[in-house]
C-alpha cells in the first residue's frame, strides 16, 4: 500500500493534473466532471528510466504474441489502493468520500508503438450496488498530455488504433517514452471500486496492412432498451476484436455523419447494445492489432422493446487462483426469475444454458486468463443482461515482499539501511530483488538473481516524503513489491502540532427499539493543521486505547456497542509527524424488551401526560425519538 504522505500529494499533483489534461485534449471521456479551481495543477507524463531487469512476460490475453502486466505491477499507485491477489483494488465503495484512486502501470513496446492494449478490470459495486465505472488514461508523449477514455462498467475492454474518424485510441503521435515504454493511468473515483486484474498490449508493425475478413452472421434480437447481437468468428491470428457501429438512421459507411460506436473494442461475438430508444441500425466490423479494419457487415435494424435490462453483477470468488483449485462466479443483484447461460472457459460458447443457478464453478486445469460470461434474460428473452469477469489460474503462487528500514524520519542528511530478507516465498525460492530509494517507480539498487541488494543503504539529501520500494522475485519469475515511507525533515518546516477535532453524530445510542441497525458516525473533518498541511487520522472506535494505523479518511464509523458510557478517538497527524489528539463520549441506552410494554405514536398536536405500569412497577422510563434522531 502507497505510503499516505505521498498518496496525498501523488494523487493531487499527478492524477488530478491528469484529469485536467483530460479535459482540455481531445481525448473521448464521457461524464468526466472538469475539476475545480483549487486542481488548477500541471499534469507531467511519468519522467522514465532503464529498470534493472527488462524481460520478457509471459505471452497471454490478446493474442498469442501479446504481453500481459499482472495488475499488482504498478508503477505508481495514489488513494486507496491495496493487493487483490494478483490483482489491485482501486477505490473505495464505502460511501465515505469522492477520492481519487489510480494505479499507473509502465509497459515496453520494444521500439514500437502500440497498437492495441485490452484491460481485464473485475468491477465491483459502488455504494449504492451499481456497477463501478473506471477511466484509461494513456500516455500520448507527443502532446504531453494525457488521453483519456471511458468512462467503462466492463471487466474486458479493448482499445485499438484506428485512423478512421469513428476511434481516436493510437490514432496519431507518439505514445511511448524516450525509453520505448507506454504507461497506462487506471482510474476510479467517488465510491467507484474495481480490482485490476491486468493489462495486455501488442505493437505495432508497419508491415501489416491487411485488414481481417468482413464479418458474417450478423443477428440482432430486440430487447428491453437494447439490442442482443451475435455474430461469426472472424479467423485471424493477429485479431483484435470487433467494432460495433449503430445509427438511428440506416448507413453504409461506419464513418457516415450520425453513426456512433462503442467505446471499445469486443472481443467476444456476443454483444447486448444497451441506451437504444426506436428503430437502430447496427453494422460490425473486425480490426487487427495493427489498426487495419475490415469492411462493414450486413446491415440489421430492429426496434427496442420498452422497458431495461435487470440490474445484475457478476463476481468472481478470487481474482486468481494456482491451477485445479477451486474458482466460482456468481450473479447477484436482479435475479429473481431470470435464467441464466453461462460460458465458464471464456471460450465465446455458452456451454451452459437456461440454468436457474446464479452460482456456478470455473474450470481452472489450464494456466492462463480465462474471461467467463454470462446472460441473463427473462423466460421471454425480452430482458437481458450480458456480464462477466476475468479470472486468473497460475502455476506459481507470488511472493510476499516485506520491507524494512533502520529509520523512517529524521533530519537531512538521513542515513537509512534497509532490509528485505524478511520476504518470504511459499512454494519455491526468492533469487533476487532491490529498492527504488525515492518512489519514482525506476529501482536504484536491484539483482535478478541475486540476493545481494535486499540489504542496501541510502543517504536522503534533500528533504520531503519518499515512498521508497521493495521488490523481490522468485525462482519462477513472479515478483512481488512492498512500501516503506521515509520522511526527511528540512529542519525549518512544520513546527506546530495538528488541531484535533472530533464530533459524533448521533450523540447517543438506542439499541433495542426495533431489528434496524445501529451505527456512529464520528467525524474529525474539522481537524487542522495551522501550516495548511497534509493530514492523517488513525482511529479508535471501540475506545479501547489501541489506534489503528494513520490514514487519509476523515470520518469513521462504529455498530457495536455495549450498555453504558463509551468512548472514541482520533488522533491527527501532519507531515512533519506532529500528533494531536481528540476523544469523545456518549451513552448507550439498552432497551429490554420484556420490560417495553407500550409504544405509543404522538404527533405535534399530542401530549402524554401520564403512563401507568401494569405491573406497578415504581420505576418507569419514557424515551422518545422521531423519525430523525
Amino acid at each position: 500500500m502507497i505510503h499516505p504522505y505521498t498518496r496525498a500529494r501523488l494523487g493531487a499533483l499527478l492524477i488530478l493534473g491528469m484529469l485536467l489534461a483530460a479535459c482540455g485534449t481531445g481525448g473521448q471521456v464521457e461524464n468526466l466532471a472538469a475539476p475545480g479551481p483549487e486542481l488548477q495543477l500541471p499534469a507531467n507524463l511519468p519522467a522514465d528510466g532503464i529498470q534493472p531487469w527488462e524481460r520478457g512476460r509471459e505471452a497471454f490475453a490478446l493474442d498469442a504474441s501479446s504481453e500481459f502486466t499482472a495488475g499488482t505491477e504498478r508503477f505508481l499507485e495514489g488513494g486507496s489502493v491495496v493487493d487483490a491477489g494478483s490483482a489491485s483494488r482501486l477505490g473505495d465503495n464505502s460511501g465515505a468520500g469522492d477520492a481519487v484512486s489510480y494505479a499507473l502501470y509502465r509497459l515496453p513496446m520494444g521500439g514500437f508503438q502500440p497498437g492495441a492494449l485490452a484491460c481485464d478490470v473485475n468491477i465491483l459495486p459502488d455504494s449504492s450496488g451499481a456497477p463501478s465505472e473506471y477511466y484509461v488514461g494513456l500516455s500520448n508523449y507527443a502532446s504531453g498530455r494525457w488521453e483519456w477514455h471511458g468512462p467503462y462498467s466492463e471487466h474486458h475492454v479493448r482499445l485499438v488504433r484506428s485512423d478512421t474518424s469513428g476511434a481516436d485510441v493510437f490514432a496519431a503521435g507518439d505514445y511511448t517514452s524516450e525509453f520505448d515504454n507506454l504507461f497506462v493511468g487506471i482510474l476510479v473515483s467517488g465510491d467507484s471500486s474495481v480490482d485490476v486484474l491486468g493489462l495486455s498490449t501488442d505493437s505495432l508493425s508497419g508491415a501489416d496492412g491487411t485488414a481481417p475478413a468482413t464479418p458474417t452472421g450478423l443477428t440482432g434480437t430486440a430487447v428491453a432498451g437494447g439490442m442482443a447481437l451475435s455474430w461469426d468468428p472472424v479467423a485471424a491470428p493477429d485479431l483484435a476484436g470487433y467494432r460495433i457501429h449503430y445509427s438511428a438512421s440506416s448507413f453504409i459507411s461506419p464513418n457516415a455523419a450520425g453513426v456512433r460506436h462503442e467505446r471499445f473494442v469486443e472481443g467476444n461475438t456476443r454483444h447486448v447494445l444497451s441506451g437504444l430508444s426506436g428503430l437502430s441500425f447496427v453494422r460490425i466490423t473486425a480490426v487487427d492489432n495493427n489498426g487495419n479494419e475490415s469492411a462493414p457487415s450486413d446491415l440489421i435494424s430492429a426496434v427496442p422493446l420498452p422497458g431495461t435490462a435487470p440490474a445484475i453483477s457478476v463476481q468472481v470468488s478470487s481474482n486468481d487462483v494456482p491451477r485445479n483449485a477451486i474458482a466460482t462466479l456468481t450473479v447477484s443483484g436482479e435475479t429473481t426469475d431470470l435464467l441464466f447461460d453461462y460460458d465458464l472457459d471464456g471460450d465465446g460458447a455458452f456451454e451452459l444454458t437456461g440454468e436457474t443457478s446464479t452460482v456456478q464453478s470455473l474450470p481452472t486445469l489450464s494456466t492462463g486468463l480465462i474471461r467467463p460470461a454470462v446472460i441473463s434474460s427473462d423466460s421471454g428473452g425480452d430482458r437481458m443482461a450480458l456480464g462477466g469477469v476475468s479470472l486468473l489460474v497460475t502455476s506459481n503462487s507470488r511472493p510476499v515482499a516485506s520491507a524494512s528500514v533502520s529509520v523512517s524520519s529524521g533530519p537531512a542528511p538521513l542515513d537509512v539501511d534497509f532490509d528485505g530478507t524478511e520476504s518470504t516465498d511459499f512454494d519455491g525460492t526468492i533469487v533476487g530483488g532491490g529498492w527504488d530509494f525515492d518512489g519514482d517507480g525506476i529501482y536504484d539498487a536491484y539483482a535478478e538473481s541475486t540476493t545481494d541488494q535486499l540489504i542496501a543503504s541510502h543517504q536522503y539529501t534533500a528533504p520531503g516524503f519518499y515512498n521508497a520500494r521493495l521488490r523481490v522475485i522468485d525462482d519462477q519469475g513472479a515478483w512481488d513489491v512492498d512500501t516503506v515511507g521515509i520522511f526527511v525533515d528540512g529542519g525549518n518546516t512544520q513546527d506546530l502540532a495538528p488541531v484535533a477535532n472530533l464530533t459524533l453524530s448521533p450523540a447517543f445510542v438506542i439499541m433495542g427499539i426495533d431489528d434496524s441497525p445501529v451505527d456512529i458516525l464520528l467525524d474529525a473533518s474539522s481537524s487542522f493543521d495551522p501550516e495548511s498541511g497534509v493530514l492523517e487520522y488513525a482511529w479508535d472506535v471501540d475506545g479501547n486505547g489501541s489506534y489503528a494505523s494513520f490514514g487519509t479518511e476523515d470520518t469513521a464509523t462504529y455498530s457495536s456497542f455495549t450498555q453504558g458510557l463509551q468512548s472514541a478517538g482520533v488522533r491527527v497527524r501532519d507531515e512533519a509527524g506532529n500528533i494531536s489528539q481528540a476523544t469523545v463520549t456518549y451513552p448507550v441506552y439498552q432497551f429490554n424488551s420484556q420490560r417495553i410494554m407500550q409504544n405509543v405514536e404522538i404527533d405535534n398536536e399530542t401530549a402524554i401526560t401520564s403512563i401507568t405500569s401494569p405491573l406497578g412497577s415504581t420505576r418507569i422510563g419514557i424515551a422518545y425519538y422521531d423519525s430523525a434522531d
